[in-house]
């Protein structure tokens, strides 16, 4: 049987000399310690070391310290000695790369192969599945990064043996000319996953999504929330991070409001700096830490009437306002006090500006002079998906067809890789080729010297987070720490503390033995939620509407999806048709999308002309259909809607005609049960993260960059209600 062998717990004395005579003997340098291995005094500590039994690789002992031999020859190579910086380790590593090995090596392309059941990547004889995606993309591609998303199917043993197999692929892997490889680990990432819009697995503990932990006064929820994350993350084995995202949410109709903390400039930045610190382990990346990869750099919140920047008409951000300093103060912080190991540059390009005009991937002022030289950003840029191309193999280039590669879309592939590289792009996000990188190369689009900065850029986070030491995780320890009951309690709270009412005309909170009409689904079925209702807050549950005292409505806000006239769609992608933060489009937009007009009754016999209905137009008649049926009944049932909103709306269709009203950023039905019942004194606590426009016609009036800046707002940004 196969195991790993990890060397931990030795002597304090015998290794670093911190005994009563105070030997100082193991310091480096003469009291400079360069090694990540450090303690707080000076003092090298001996990390664990990791090796599989069968890779061909051993542990090897020099001046009383283990080291990994990684390629195998016996000797201790600078890149394998944890005393030395990471920066001399990783170019000692680069100079042995070969050409491919580069090339495959800055691709950062989606995780593939995980398709058995337990996640290991080995026949029953313990061999390896050399036909698997995930054994080939390391030995052909030379793949050392990939993108990982979590299913309800997956448990955590399954993803933490999968990325050991990934591992120990890498460790005992060869090269191609069939000498020794040099055990260069892999790292999987993810997109921020423990909000509730983006988590469907139990796998993980569930939270508010961003928007709604900007709802949050607290920011020791926030340090929670990061501390959990990294936590279940890391017993994974995933050990890098799209995110978070340092936008401000200054444009209502932009539809990636819901990933951000919000509006405001002081929340956003403070918010982000928290869960960069806590994420990589300090206020630099440590030993055991995530590789947050801060985005969308310079700041994307001002996109051009907000529409999506993966599309044609979305490839500007604007400042009409002469706002671009606030939206990159966040990232400034950021870069200044938690030093992130990455950064990710956004689509579309910067109309206002003194910059090139093409995406900030391709950007030298933007990435070089802004970010580095101004601003002190000092980790790597990896590019947001698909600049390049999508797809591709060894032998085949990427797809023709390329995204958002704004400014540049006459260059050939080879040049876009060359432009951007040049500009400052170390990882190429979403690419898997390496034959076009190695065809920029040849062509002169692309220097040796530029490939070996980007090689070394990104190994330095492989170098400081340990993995060249140990990039093996605990399998059984993965499903004691991932979605535990502390972890899951610690969600509720803050999804608790998330709620925002926004309205309520003496009917909460509601009382212990009261009747209530509830439309959400607690616990899988009716019968579920009623006996649940019933016993947690001693109200009795009515499937007739007129005959409950409270009515409870849920709905999400409008949208607009359409596939675009003559776009091509991203990955299959509706894009939001962004103009209408109503669920009936007053003036829709003719030229993207808009031509789906109709004459509207709603349930109450109000007549709307020529207006675009949301698709979901069913949520909005969901409310209109409860309050005709208790009109109809002459009832006196209260009615209460929640809104999960994931951008601004317009809430004049359906204010007037509820009782109390709340929005919700993702919170589970248990949650809002214990605001609507005050479960345990609980009130409602959360301020607008956005504020709330009247109409359609005051966000087309107000300016992309500034914030909270219609005219006359139903709601502004902070404000609250609670009992």
């Amino acid at each position: 049987m196969k195991k790993i062998l990890v060397l931990v717990g030795l002597s304090c004395a015998f290794f670093f000399g911190c005994g009563d005579d105070g030997d100082d003997s193991k310091k480096v340098d003469d009291d400079t310690c360069v090694s990540v291995y450090c303690d707080e005094s000076g003092l090298l500590e001996q990390p664990a070391i990791g090796v599989r039994d069968g890779s061909g690789k051993t542990v090897i002992t020099v001046d009383g310290y283990q080291f990994k031999d990684s390629n195998g020859n016996g000797s201790l190579d600078a890149y394998e000695d944890w005393r030395l910086s990471v920066s001399e380790r990783a170019e000692d590593l680069v100079a042995r790369m070969t050409a491919n090995e580069k090339a495959g090596f800055i691709n950062a392309p989606s995780a593939s192969g995980m398709t058995t059941t337990t996640g290991s990547l080995k026949n029953d004889d313990g061999t390896w599945i050399e036909t698997n995606s995930g054994y080939t993309s390391i030995t052909t591609l030379f793949r050392r990064f990939g993108m990982i998303t979590l299913s309800s199917s997956d448990q955590p043993a399954r993803i933490a043996t999968y990325n050991n197999s990934l591992n120990e692929i890498c460790e005992g892997v060869l090269r191609e000319d069939g000498s020794t490889g040099l055990g260069i680990p892999f790292v999987t990432c993810t997109n921020p996953t423990h909000g509730t819009n983006s988590n469907s697995t139990s796998l993980i503990s569930a939270w508010p999504y961003a928007i709604g932990l900007g709802a949050i006064t607290d920011p020791s929820v926030i340090e929670k929330y990061a501390s959990t994350v990294r936590a279940e993350l890391t017993a994974l084995g995933i050990r890098s991070y799209y995110g978070p995202l340092a936008d401000i949410a200054t444009e209502p109709r932009w539809g990636r409001q819901n990933e951000t903390f919000g509006s405001s400039p002081e929340r956003v930045a403070s918010f982000s700096t928290i869960v960069v610190r806590a994420l990589q382990g300090g206020n630099s990346l440590k030993p055991g830490g995530i590789v947050c990869a801060i985005k969308h750099f310079p700041g994307h919140g001002a996109q051009w009437r907000g529409y999506d920047s993966h599309y044609k008409m979305g490839q500007y951000v604007v400042n009409p306002g002469d706002n671009f300093d606030m939206h990159i103060a966040p990232f400034e912080k950021v870069f200044r006090e938690v030093a992130p190991a990455a950064c990710m540059p956004c689509y579309a390009i910067y109309q206002d500006q003194p910059f090139e005009k093409v995406s900030p991937g391709y950007n030298a002022e933007i990435m070089n002079d802004l970010g580095r030289d101004q601003l002190g950003f000092t980790g790597y840029y990896t590019s947001d998906w698909g600049i390049f191309g999508l797809g591709g193999s060894l032998t085949a280039p990427p797809s023709a067809a390329t995204f958002a590669a704004w400014g540049v879309e006459g260059l050939s592939l080879e040049e876009k890789i060359g432009k951007a590289m040049d500009a400052g792009m170390d990882q190429l996000g979403g690419h898997g080729s390496i034959m076009d990188i190695i065809s920029a190369l040849s062509y002169g689009y692309l220097s040796e010297k530029t490939l070996d900065r980007a090689c070394v850029n990104i190994l330095k986070g492989y170098f400081t987070m340990g993995l060249f030491e140990n990039p093996y995780v605990d399998v059984d320890a993965a499903t004691a720490i991932c979605n535990t009951e502390e972890s899951q309690a610690a969600g509720l709270d803050a999804m608790h503390k998330s709620i925002v009412m926004v309205k309520n005309s003496d009917t909460l909170p509601a009382a212990s033995g009261i009747s209530i009409y509830y439309d959400g689904t607690v616990d899988g079925s009716d019968a579920a939620q009623a006996t649940f209702i019933n016993e947690t807050y001693g109200a009795t549950v009515e499937t007739d509407i007129t005959q409950a005292d409270i009515a409870v409505i849920r709905i999400n806000g409008p949208a607009h999806g359409r596939y675009y006239p003559n776009e091509p769609t991203f990955l299959g992608y509706l894009g939001p048709s962004s103009r209408s933060l109503q669920f009936l489009d007053e003036d829709p937009d003719v030229q993207y999308g808009g031509s789906y007009t109709v004459d509207y009754t709603d349930a109450l016999g109000n007549v709307h002309y020529g207006v675009m209905l949301s698709t979901n137009i069913d949520q909005y008649e969901k409310v209109m259909n409860a309050k005709k049926e208790i009109i109809d009944a002459g009832a006196s049932t209260k009615l209460v809607v929640l809104v999960n909103a994931d951008r601004p709306l317009v809430m004049k269709e359906f204010i007037d005609y509820v009782d109390a009203a709340f929005l919700t950023f993702g919170a589970s039905d248990q949650a809002v049960l214990d605001i609507l019942f005050s479960k345990d004194g609980l009130k409602p606590t959360g301020v607008l993260p956005f504020e709330i426009p009247s109409s359609d016609d005051q966000v087309e009036a107000q300016l992309e960059d500034l914030r909270d800046d219609t005219s006359n707002p139903l709601y502004k940004a902070g404000y609250s209600l609670t009992y």
